[in-house]
């Protein structure tokens, strides 16, 4: 009977992700970041190790523009959508892209970096919905292929994230809006991922840890006047009360710390808390 340290090493040699306790600290971070716009999402996945690739769905650039000026040439590479600026473009064109290019880029370790993000998910999301759709209307069958697009390309996402002896792998950072969920109901039941279908209960599944980016503005009385002074930007690694789903996937086990509800939200204070080497 072969043991299986030498199976395990025959499968590595054909390119399958073996993990064992040798090479599992080799594996990057899958992290979604969620919340509310403006609420710091894009700038934790640019704190991340670089050079960093995102595939940046949404209409607004001006915030991460921001960051690829402000950071050294090369950091950050931001690819669009093909119907940016071509009108000729559908969202058929677009799901295309993602799916059939970009997805096999980074499964097969093509992309020159040591990140990769997507920035927004739900604009990714309402994207396949539309390429499904085309002219038509939405069947019970055509929810069946949204959902299975989604979960077949996001694993493919996120198998790039382990590693594979002789090849690079990568952090991936996917970025998601909250909406209230109400289910049958006018009350809001729970925050999901802004994300039609039924992939908006699977999505915060798929990764190693899930954090809800938050911000609080400061303020001070100046003159008399309330007066804000400055923007505390964090995120959190525990729901904030049962309307909420996030976790720390990551910490508290293999000899990482567990972290605490409320964390800077920075790729090297997330790492410093876990005490990640």
């Amino acid at each position: 009977m072969t043991a299986p340290a030498a199976w395990a090493s025959e499968f590595a040699k054909r390119g399958v992700s073996v993990s064992t306790k040798k090479n599992i600290v080799k594996q990057k971070l899958s992290v979604a970041a969620t919340g509310d716009p403006k609420q710091g999402k894009s700038h934790f996945w640019t704190t991340f190790p670089k050079p960093i690739v995102c595939l940046y769905t949404d209409t607004n650039t001006q915030t991460a523009d921001g960051f690829i000026s402000d950071g050294k040439e090369g950091d950050i590479t931001m690819l669009r959508m093909p119907s940016v600026g071509d009108a000729s473009k559908s969202a058929s064109d677009d799901w295309s892209f993602y799916s059939t290019q970009f997805v096999p880029a980074v499964q097969n370790r093509e992309i020159e970096a040591e990140t990769i993000a997507i920035d927004s998910y739900s604009s990714l999301a309402d994207t396949l919905v539309r390429h499904i759709k085309g002219g038509g209307e939405m069947t019970i069958p055509a929810w069946g292929r949204v959902l299975s697009s989604h979960q077949d390309r996001m694993y493919a996402l996120l198998s790039a994230t382990q590693h594979i002896e002789g090849k690079r792998n990568y952090n991936i950072v996917v970025t998601c809006h909250l909406v209230g969920d109400t289910g049958k109901s006018d009350t809001i039941l729970k925050y999901v991922p802004a994300i039609q279908g039924a992939f908006k209960h699977k999505f915060n599944g798929m990764f190693g840890s899930v954090f809800i980016m938050r911000s609080e503005t400061t303020k001070e009385v100046i003159n008399d006047r309330m007066t804000s002074t400055g923007v505390e930007h964090f995120m959190l690694t525990a729901p904030p009360s049962d309307m909420y789903n996030c976790g720390d996937g990551v910490g508290g086990k293999a000899g990482l710390n567990a972290l605490p509800p409320k964390l800077e939200n920075t790729y090297e204070a997330l790492v410093a808390a876990w005490g990640k080497k």
